[in-house]
């Protein structure tokens, strides 16, 4: 069992694919996606962090160093384990910046990513600012980097129902870090309802 789940992992760093963690929900198939049927989330992460501290300790940066971060990182986010996740990108940040190694859509997935954990971790506002103005012309206009654009700005301007329309079509692995904030804006959202409109309203006309 060790030595397939090391294939499986071997597999999925090298050709990207597969896991849904949930059927109706987003799959990280298109953005690298994670170990299928697999060893426990742990058992997984050792492997990848070996694998990182390998690369590190031999000074290997290439197109695999990158494909081994950015798996690990969407694996990250697919479990739900942020700390992680920040090191990784911590890590792709600099890797992408180097010519020849990734592709531009990598790029502007991860620049996406950065937006949203800024705003998932709830981080101030000259930060989020910060990284919106590090991003290139290119990358604001591709799609899955003005859809983090549109939750950002949905988050700060309170317009919860379009916060949870951009849930629902949430690029690559986007959902997972909204869904790291989801309950909290659940939460402001039923209070300025409750303000607004008095209790009477059932919670089922508010789209959330």
């Amino acid at each position: 069992r060790v030595a397939a789940g090391a294939a499986a992992v071997a597999a999925a760093v090298e050709g990207g694919c597969v896991g849904d963690k949930d059927a109706a929900g987003p799959s990280p198939k298109d953005g690298g996606g994670v170990v299928p049927d697999d060893p426990p989330y742990i058992w997984v992460w050792e492997q990848l962090k070996s694998i990182r501290q390998d690369l590190t300790v031999q000074h290997i940066r290439s197109k695999l160093t990158v494909a081994v971060y950015e798996y690990h990182a969407r694996h990250c986010l697919f479990n739900g384990d942020w700390g992680e996740f920040n090191q990784c990108q911590s890590v792709i940040h600099t890797l992408h910046e180097e010519p020849g190694i990734c592709t531009q859509e990598a790029r502007f997935e991860f620049a996406a990513y950065s937006i949203l954990y800024a705003v998932a971790t709830d981080q101030s506002v000259w930060e989020v600012s910060r990284r919106l103005r590090d991003l290139s012309s290119d990358a604001r206009d591709h799609p899955v980097v003005r859809h983090a654009m549109k939750v950002r700005e949905a988050t700060s301007t309170g317009d919860y129902a379009q916060l949870f329309r951009l849930r629902e079509r949430a690029p690559h692995c986007s959902r997972f870090l909204i869904d790291a904030f989801a309950d909290r804006a659940r939460m402001d959202a039923l209070r300025v309802a409750c303000k607004a409109y008095a209790p009477e309203v059932p919670v089922r006309h508010l789209g959330l």
